[in-house]
């Protein structure tokens, strides 16, 4: 936003969102409680059947069709994954994730609670080696291969590939 001014959007959503990734501006989705995924198309938000009550606290996507929804349900750290359809679900670790990146539809990374670190290479979920034991809040995947992870305290570790 340059010089410009803020305007509200209603989803007509009655749950808090608290993600949002847009591969462009008719192309937007927000998540939060309650399994709650909102989609923009460029006019309208539209609520989307996501098949969850668990909460989703972050989102990222390749492409419209690759989008990726991390957070938690009564089974633990649960993802979903929209293909431009439908979603699909799974819960590749036991705690909580707080953040997903990538840095192409083979290289995903969700972070969360114990030091948690999933990857998806494309197919699957697999769990890495952090190091540490406290949680993770968020996580940035370089194009050049590094990923970078922040928790507490005062906490970034790097994986390389």
């Amino acid at each position: 936003l340059d010089a410009g001014s803020w305007v509200a959007m209603p989803t007509g959503s009655p749950q808090n969102l608290v993600a949002v990734w847009a591969s462009g501006p008719s192309d937007i989705f927000a998540s939060g409680s309650q399994g709650t995924v909102m989609h923009y198309n460029g006019s309208s938000w539209t609520k989307l059947t996501t098949g969850t009550t668990g909460s989703l606290q972050s989102v990222w996507g390749s492409s419209p069709d690759n989008v990726f929804f991390v957070g938690a349900d009564a089974n633990g750290g649960l993802v979903l994954r929209y293909n431009g359809t439908s979603f699909t679900s799974t819960n590749p670790t036991p705690h909580a994730l707080r953040a997903v990146h990538g840095r192409s539809p083979n290289a995903v990374y969700a972070v969360g609670d114990a030091g948690t670190i999933v990857r998806f290479n494309g197919t699957s979920w697999s769990a890495e080696t952090s190091g540490v034991g406290t949680n993770l809040f968020d996580v940035w995947a370089s194009p050049a291969g590094s990923v970078y992870a922040v928790g507490t305290p005062t906490l970034i570790v790097r994986g390389t590939p």
